[in-house]
């Protein structure tokens, strides 16, 4: 959202993973259909006019990991090899192939999302939560307690 924001032409890219779908959250509709980078930019400069300015502050504040307890909460997942301290922004967003292949320690739990599936993903190592809820409408959330872990979903 932010990378669109910043740059109108991420959105060729963004529309198929849920551009389209947040910006229709907002009011604005032509992502879905833009193909120019005319159009993107007008969805850029519509999208940009609707999002208040304390969603955009909220965004830009967050870090890109989170530790809590034995978990370690990044959006995409971490490099694997790398101490979790010394992750790189970018490996934290977007990351695939070398940390969902991984089946080693990466020293605590990985909690992630970025790569959607039929169903939560429950592992050793990590513990991925992206269920595609922007194509699918099934929403899914974790909950962790002292005694365990417990899945929550909703259905649109």
């Amino acid at each position: 959202m932010l990378q669109f924001l910043d740059d109108s032409g991420f959105g060729q890219t963004w529309k198929y993973y849920g551009g389209a779908e947040t910006l229709h959250s907002y009011g604005i509709n032509n992502l879905a259909t833009a193909t120019s980078r005319s159009e993107f930019e007008g969805a850029r400069v519509a999208f940009e006019n609707a999002v208040p300015q304390t969603h955009r502050e909220f965004l830009r504040q967050l870090p890109a990991s989170y530790t809590l307890g034995e978990c370690f909460f990044a959006h995409a997942g971490v490099r694997p090899g790398i101490p979790l301290d010394q992750q790189e922004t970018h490996d934290l967003l977007w990351i695939r192939g070398e940390f969902l292949d991984f089946e080693g320690s990466f020293g605590k739990l990985i909690v992630h999302g970025h790569t959607p599936g039929a169903a939560p993903v429950l592992r050793n190592n990590r513990i991925g939560i992206d269920t595609g809820a922007y194509m699918t409408n099934v929403l899914t959330a974790l909950v962790i307690h002292h005694d365990g872990i417990r899945i929550l979903q909703t259905r649109g």
